[in-house]
Formats: C-alpha cells, sequence, structure tokens
C-alpha cells in the first residue's frame, strides 16, 4: 500500500525486502532456524536455505489473514509462501499429492518444477506455472490445490506402478486383471471365456448352468463397462494434454475479476481459461464479430517462443516478450477482443528481453534487455521515448503505483518528509511539487512533530 517496500531474490539463496527511504528497515526473510540447523549438522548455513528465486508474485488483499507473498525456485517443484508482515516463511508449500519435492530425497520430476506463478487480485488462490506446460491452481489460505489447467490433467487416474523386468507379482497381477472379472472368470453366454481388455483370452468347456450363466453375463457386463469407463478417462486426459502447452509455461496471469487467466509457453502459443471451470476460453467476447474465427479460439498463436508476460488489470492489456531473433520483440494484446494491438521492436536491439513493467496508467511500458538498456515504449504511439544505459543488463525491474502524474500518495509525502526534513523546497524527487504546494497546509503539524 505504501511501495516504499522493494522484494529480491538472489543467488546467494536469499530473499530480502529492501525500504526504499530508510535503509535501517530493509532486511532478509526468514527461512526459519537455520543457523542453529546448520551449527548443529556441521554444515554452512547457505546449504539449508532454498534455492534461488525465479519468479515472484503478492496480493496485499488478505495480507492481515494469510500468507500473502508467493516464490518459485530454481530446479525446484515446490512453490513457497511467505507472510510479508511478519517477515518470514509461510506455514504451507504448494505442491501436489504424491509429489517428490525434497531435495535430500529422491529426484525431482523435471516436468514438475515451477518456472512462473501469479496470486489473484482477491488474494486467495496462487497460480504455478510448471515446466511440463500444466498450470496448478492453489488455495494459500489452506495450501491446498484446487485442480488444474486443463481440469482434467488435474483428476487422480489411479496409481499405476511401472511394471519392471523381473517384477513377477506385477507380472502376475496384471495377468489376473486381464483374464477375471469382478466375479471371477469372464464368460459369455454360451460359458466360453471372453477376451481380456487387452484382447487376450483363452477356450474353455461349454458346460456350466443357467444360474451361472447369468453371473458370467453380468460380470462380462460390468467388466465391459468398467473398461469403457476406463477409456473414456484415457480419452479426456489425452485431450487435456493436448489442450495443454506443449513447451514451459513462462507467464501467468489473472484479470481482475478473476473470471480470465492468460497464460504464455515456449511452444510459442497465448491460451486464455476460464478461471471457474478451467476448461479454454473459446467463446467469442461480447460484441466481437463472430464471423472471425480467430476471435472465439482460446489459443493465439506468437510466431515466436515467449519468455514472459506482464498484464495491466485496469486496462485490459497483456504485453509478452519474444526469444529469438530479432531480440527485443514485445507484442501487446487486448484481453477483451484478443487483437494484436501493438508490436514493439527496438532497431538495432542486441540482447533478449530480460523483464517488463507497465506504468500504473497503461500508457507507458518498461523493457529491460540484455544489452544493458531500459527502453520506455509509449503505447499510443508505438514508438520508444526514452531509454537508460546501465554498465549491466538489469534482470528485473518494477515500478511504484504511486509515482503517476499529478499529486503523489500520502505514502510519497510521508517518505519524502522522512527523507527531506528540514528542506521542503529542495526540489528533490517527485514529490517536490507535493511538500511545496502542502507547505502551508502542514506547517502546523511539522511544527508540532519539531
Amino acid at each position: 500500500a505504501t511501495a516504499l517496500q522493494l522484494l529480491s531474490g538472489g543467488a546467494d539463496r536469499s530473499f530480502r525486502t529492501f525500504h526504499a527511504v530508510r535503509d535501517v528497515l530493509s532486511r532478509e526473510l526468514s527461512q526459519g532456524p537455520v543457523l542453529a540447523k546448520a551449527k548443529r549438522l556441521g554444515i554452512p548455513p547457505h546449504e539449508l536455505k532454498l534455492r534461488p528465486v525465479i519468479a515472484v508474485a503478492s496480493a496485499t488483499a488478505r495480507s492481515r489473514d494469510w500468507s500473502d507473498v508467493v516464490t518459485a525456485h530454481e530446479r525446484d517443484a515446490c512453490v513457497y509462501v511467505w507472510r510479508f508482515e511478519q517477515r518470514c516463511l509461510g506455514p504451507h508449500e504448494l505442491k501436489q499429492p504424491g509429489w517428490q519435492v525434497s531435495n535430500m530425497g529422491a529426484r525431482q520430476d523435471p516436468n514438475n518444477f515451477a518456472t512462473s506463478v501469479a496470486v489473484s487480485v482477491c488474494g486467495n488462490f496462487a497460480l504455478v506455472g510448471t515446466q511440463g506446460g500444466i498450470v496448478y491452481k492453489y488455495n494459500l489460505q489452506s495450501g491446498e490445490p484446487r485442480g488444474a489447467f486443463p481440469s482434467c490433467l488435474s483428476k487422480k487416474r489411479g496409481n499405476h506402478r511401472k511394471i519392471e523386468a523381473g517384477d513377477v507379482r506385477q507380472t502376475v497381477k496384471k495377468m489376473k486383471q486381464l483374464t477375471q472379472g469382478p466375479r471371477g472368470p469372464l464368460r459369455n453366454a454360451g460359458g466360453a471365456y471372453v477376451h481380456g481388455k487387452h484382447g487376450a483370452g483363452y477356450k474353455a468347456d461349454q458346460g456350466g448352468g443357467a444360474g451361472g450363466q447369468e453371473e458370467d453375463a453380468e460380470g462380462a457386463q460390468e467388466a465391459a463397462a468398467a473398461l469403457a469407463a476406463e477409456w473414456a478417462r484415457e480419452l479426456e486426459f489425452a485431450r487435456g494434454r493436448e489442450a495443454a502447452h506443449s513447451g514451459a509455461v513462462t507467464g501467468v496471469a489473472v484479470d481482475a475479476l478473476n473470471r480470465l487467466l492468460v497464460t504464455c509457453s515456449l511452444d510459442q502459443t497465448l491460451r486464455f481459461w476460464n478461471f471457474g471451470d478451467h476448461s479454454l476460453s473459446i467463446e467469442p467476447p461480447q460484441g466481437s464479430d463472430e464471423s472471425r474465427p480467430s476471435r472465439s479460439l482460446g489459443m493465439l498463436k506468437l510466431g515466436a517462443p515467449a519468455s514472459m508476460l506482464e498484464l495491466v488489470r485496469d486496462a485490459g492489456l497483456a504485453a509478452l516478450g519474444l526469444d529469438g531473433p530479432p531480440h527485443g520483440r514485445v507484442k501487446v494484446f487486448d484481453l477483451e477482443t484478443r487483437v494484436l494491438v501493438r508490436r514493439l521492436a527496438a532497431p538495432g536491439q542486441g540482447g533478449a528481453l530480460t523483464d517488463l513493467c507497465f506504468s500504473p496508467d497503461a500508457r507507458r511500458l518498461y523493457a529491460a534487455s540484455q544489452d544493458g538498456c531500459l527502453r520506455v515504449w509509449d503505447l499510443a504511439t508505438a514508438k520508444c521515448l526514452d531509454w537508460v544505459a546501465f554498465s549491466a543488463h538489469a534482470k528485473a525491474h518494477a515500478k511504484a503505483r504511486t509515482a503517476a502524474k499529478g499529486k503523489a500518495g500520502g505514502a510519497n509525502k510521508e517518505a519524502n518528509k522522512e527523507a527531506n526534513k528540514g528542506s521542503e523546497k529542495s526540489g528533490v524527487g517527485d514529490g517536490a511539487t507535493d511538500r511545496e504546494s502542502d507547505s502551508s497546509q502542514g506547517s502546523s503539524e511539522e511544527e508540532e512533530e519539531e
């Protein structure tokens, strides 16, 4: 709310908050009793810390109730939550049931590695994009999973143990499943054994009474129904896997009303999902031309892998940074009509994009690249207004929401008073005009404070 705190994660495995005015308020967020545990085990403390942070998302709507910051870490399937007010690690770890996420245990599945995170504007849900192309939704209050995008990929398909060579028990169990039903060996009305679900079967004697034949027929029907249900689940899973991204999810964002989820991936696609039922949003938006099929699709082809996604909720715009030559290309889409509205590319830009950020009024777009430059784009004219060169390229940047045109918010006034006490008319920073205009109104209060 004050726009004075900056969250930052570094290669030293620390997660810190920096104060924009008072450096004494800057500190590292606690990861638990790391020092005491390292001293007891006789190992360096950094080995017990979480892996380097690669993605951060936060929402302040429910900060007083539960965790409000979510972080994804390098080569880690588990996503961690933080309590910013307490400056410490939260009580939950966001992961799917059955995942091996312990760094000291079994090797993690690379397809489960978290690559991007987002938090809904209400502060109730966290979205996690994975390297395998699936997006998972979690409840921040309880840490429990709330489905996946698409929804059929989150349904439990059963514990199918992998049969290895020489595993006799699993082989015998599989043969029984192929030749027997819920009431014993499968037979047809004539008394002969019917085929198993993979076509395996054998002939038997043609004997048996009428009662036994009826029971065997009922068993065969139940087995056929179970087989049909299993095939339906497999087909649904295959269709869902086809609807999901085929590459790593590099960007996740939710709109202001929790109705639409936007994701981008290295598979060169931008996809729109219904936030409620987790399906692709294929219905055309209201007021659009239904004769154009591209607007009725929940997927748009980008022509190049997307490396990042930045969304401004108030204006309904999504900016995507694209990889591959030429470097530094940005495409801006309108979420309501799902149409490409701007193409931004700096001539002769020598590096790939590292981060994107909108201004609070959605009129400017700030793009940092590996050539050490930070460019300011005007979305109305699609022109580069300004650029700043650094000695090293910026990996991430952010824009304060209160640093807009006109008078700044109360947080900026307090910060300027603390940083420039006694020099209200010095003209340093964006709050100079505010200090001059408010000097007459707040003179009595400042005299009382002094």
